[in-house]
């Protein structure tokens, strides 16, 4: 997990260093891009990427780390981050009131659609990068991506890439790490009426039943209702007894409730 010892951001010189390259002593690249970069300033906010870069492994000796796994402008962000203290990515058009008033209705509609499927694309952006930071040890850069994803929240809450973003952060985080996840997961409990009409939601439920318990955990904490075990029991299950109620632990799944229970939902 990232800690908070990292340098959040550096002064405009530094910026330039990544701009030029010049006194660059290593290299990361990603496919086809590659960026000239300073291990002064890398290694000091990334342990992973330190170990990488001094740990006696072939980057050390080739000077270069790659990093193609990840999409590269996920990586340039994360670079940015660690020159800048901040990394730029499409901006979302605000609609406001006045302008679309004053438009076509269609052409205000066209407007509308646009900034709504330009946050849905960035919301998955600062759920990669997100995890990137928290591959590399980065909390800051955690940090950031987090408030930015919450911002987005409100306009693509009732959204596929919504879902998407769930299942990323389940799946590609540690159980022990929880700043983004819990954001989520607040979210989706704040919405869960709705949300249990979606069918992209629905199917990741099906497919990820301890969602459920989780979205509840938010629910109760929000509205500050006492939860009786009694009802954090499924129902409608045609299995009895101690198998009922049997939990499987891998990472951060962990399966809630038995296979009837499963079965009788699927």
């Amino acid at each position: 997990m990232a800690s908070g010892s990292q340098v959040s951001g550096l002064s405009p010189m530094a910026a330039s260093l990544l701009e030029t390259g010049k006194w660059s002593d290593l290299e990361i690249k990603c496919k086809d891009r590659h960026w000239r970069v300073h291990k002064a300033i890398i290694c000091l906010q990334s342990k992973p990427l330190a170990a990488a870069a001094d740990g006696g492994f072939l980057e050390s000796q080739t000077g270069t780390i790659d990093l193609s796994d990840h999409d590269p402008d996920v990586v340039n962000y994360m670079i940015q981050f660690m020159y800048t203290g901040d990394y730029k990515v499409v901006p979302v058009p605000e609609a406001k009131e006045s302008n679309v008033e004053s438009q076509a209705p269609v052409q205000a509609a066209v407007e509308i659609k646009k900034s709504r499927e330009e946050a849905e694309k960035n919301l998955l952006v600062h759920t990669a990068v997100y995890m990137l930071g928290e591959e590399k040890d980065i909390a800051g850069l955690k940090a950031l991506s987090t408030k930015r994803y919450e911002a987005l929240l409100p306009e693509v809450w009732n959204s596929e890439a919504f879902c998407q973003s769930l299942e990323l952060i389940f799946e590609g985080t540690p159980a022990s790490d929880r700043m983004l996840w819990d954001v989520a997961i607040a979210h989706a409990g704040t919405h869960a009426k709705v949300l249990m009409d979606s069918g992209e939601f629905v199917t990741f439920w099906k497919k990820h039943g301890e969602i459920g318990y989780e979205m509840w955990k938010s629910y109760i904490k929000m509205t500050n209702l006492p939860a009786p075990p009694e009802l954090l029991k499924p129902t409608g299950c045609p299995d009895v007894g101690p198998e009922h109620a049997r939990m499987v632990v891998k990472g951060r799944k962990t399966a809630f409730f038995c296979e009837g229970y499963r079965k009788a939902f699927d």
